[in-house]
């Protein structure tokens, strides 16, 4: 003879039921609103182009206006100096459109930067509200042979 279940064993039976009926619905909600996962591509890019600008004079090294290759390091008594900005060059950038400086690797993606120091802040272009953005530290040369630290943020979106 079977004995009946009792009120305490279908209260637990059902009680385990919904947990897994809640779980099985939570991860299938899951798989159809999230966004499939994608790899940032603009972080080695935007990575390589901050040190290229910071590493390279540009074309002509010693340009002032409409460069044929953008790069913002100080070029003097015949060598680039690393890691150092001009600050003629910053002015430049500061008083320019970007979107003309900016290299083919940038095509299709919004470009800038900024320079900040206690004697100065130099931009190009506004920073977006979601990006990547690279902080190095630099120094920038002065006319009167002066170098002074700064920090160069660069972003793409």
């Amino acid at each position: 003879m079977k004995r009946a279940s009792t009120g305490f064993e279908f209260v637990i039976a059902v009680t385990l039921f919904l947990i897994a009926f809640w779980y099985i619905f939570l991860q299938v909600s899951e798989m159809f609103t999230s966004e499939p996962i994608r790899e940032d591509t603009r972080q080695p890019i935007i990575q390589f182009y901050s040190g290229y600008i910071i590493k390279n004079p540009g074309e002509p090294p010693n340009w002032e206006t409409n460069p044929s290759d953008f790069g913002l390091a100080y070029y003097g008594n015949g060598r680039t100096h690393l890691n150092i900005v001009d600050k003629k060059k910053l002015d430049y950038s500061n008083s320019t459109d970007c979107e003309a400086l900016k290299p083919g690797v940038l095509t299709g993606m919004s470009f800038g930067f900024k320079v900040t120091s206690q004697y100065g802040e130099w931009a190009c272009n506004n920073p977006p509200k979601k990006g990547v953005i690279i902080k190095r530290f630099i120094y920038i040369y002065f006319e009167n042979n002066s170098y002074k630290p700064g920090v160069l943020e660069a972003w793409a979106a």
